[in-house]
């Protein structure tokens, strides 16, 4: 009893003497085997399972927290009901009120320009709080902030489609080239393309219905606009008929069979983008295969006008914050690539 007393205090000892100074197993226990409580492989033996266990836990922490997932500290985000944590007031013209008014009864405080806030994630690891900016004090029935936003390779090398989804009855879509810019020297030389993508049925899920499949629409142009780089920067639209862009030309088929939808987008001459508006069902699916990954937010984005001239580029490069290939053109900002 004695002996086996003294052989796991030399564990306790040797551990802390070996893992916390660095220490070799013949200082801590003792060089002779023949008189150590702990032979050497023993000691050995019980340090690797200790060392195990530790992998083990901190290997647990890093899968589970997402303050290690996004390599950093990172904000932790909740929903808040009432009043209760109302954030100091940050008036500034630049900023345009970021965050809430700290009074509880100013009516401001009910303006959609004070409260929707989202994280942009940084290139240094970081994230940092910005407001949608309403151009008005109030939200109208047509005015929509962006919900997410992503891309999708097509049938054409290096041009990606890039998704602005507002709500189920509002996206923008426009395509961009891989590479550095201008792509073209001038609108009237953006020739007509028609661009394809499909989308994972076991990922994508179609909302609407009850959940039912019924997420085949036949080619239309009913409220459909197309230009040049429709507001591609912005982080709302005018869910209206009324608004930027013109109609007729461009048009959306969206197919559907056992394993994937297929969108298929015709893009007339002298434009890359298209707006589409429908009352219902303009993008009636939802995303599910967040785990581990993460969408586009408000503040991500890539150039859009294929004649832009000012030395903007599109890379494609690998975001840890996302965890997705990404589309990139400015230091922060990237537009997730859902299939590939």
């Amino acid at each position: 009893m004695k002996k086996n007393i003294k052989r796991y205090l030399s564990y306790v000892l040797g551990v802390i003497l070996a893992m916390g100074l660095g220490l070799s197993y013949a200082y801590a226990v003792g060089a002779n085997d023949s008189n150590a409580f702990v032979t050497t492989t023993e000691w050995e033996t019980k340090v690797a399972q200790i060392e195990a266990s530790l992998d083990n836990v901190t290997k647990t922490i890093n899968d589970t927290n997402m303050d290690f997932m996004m390599n950093g500290p990172r904000f932790q985000v909740n929903t808040i009901d009432g009043y209760e944590n109302c954030l100091a007031k940050m008036e500034d013209s630049n900023l345009n009120g970021v965050l809430h008014y700290s009074n509880q009864t100013n009516n401001l405080n009910r303006y959609p320009y004070k409260n929707d806030l989202f994280l942009l994630d940084t290139f240094d690891g970081r994230q940092s709080i910005h407001a949608v900016y309403w151009p008005i004090g109030d939200q109208s029935y047509n005015q929509v902030a962006v919900r997410e936003k992503f891309a999708f390779k097509t049938n054409e090398p290096d041009i990606y489609v890039v998704l602005h989804v507002y709500d189920p009855g509002a996206v923008m879509f426009y395509y961009v080239h891989v590479g550095t810019y201008p792509i073209y020297p001038n609108a009237s030389s953006i020739p007509a393309r028609t661009l394809t993508f499909s989308m994972d049925k076991s990922i994508w899920k179609y909302y609407a219905n009850s959940g039912t499949d019924q997420g085949a629409m036949s080619r239309t142009n009913q409220y459909v606009y197309y230009g040049r780089d429709l507001g591609t920067s912005s982080v709302y639209i005018t869910r209206s008929s009324n608004a930027t862009g013109s109609q007729g030309a461009a048009y959306i088929t969206r197919t559907s069979d056992a394993s994937k939808y297929t969108y298929t987008l015709e893009f007339p001459a002298q434009s890359n983008c298209i707006r589409y508006v429908a009352v219902t069902g303009a993008w009636p699916f939802a995303y599910a295969g967040l785990e581990g990954h993460k969408l586009g937010t408000a503040a991500d984005r890539v150039i859009g006008d294929p004649t832009a001239s000012w030395g903007p580029s599109v890379a494609k490069v690998y975001s840890p914050m996302k965890n997705f290939m990404c589309l990139k053109s400015f230091v922060n900002g990237e537009i997730p690539i859902i299939n590939e």
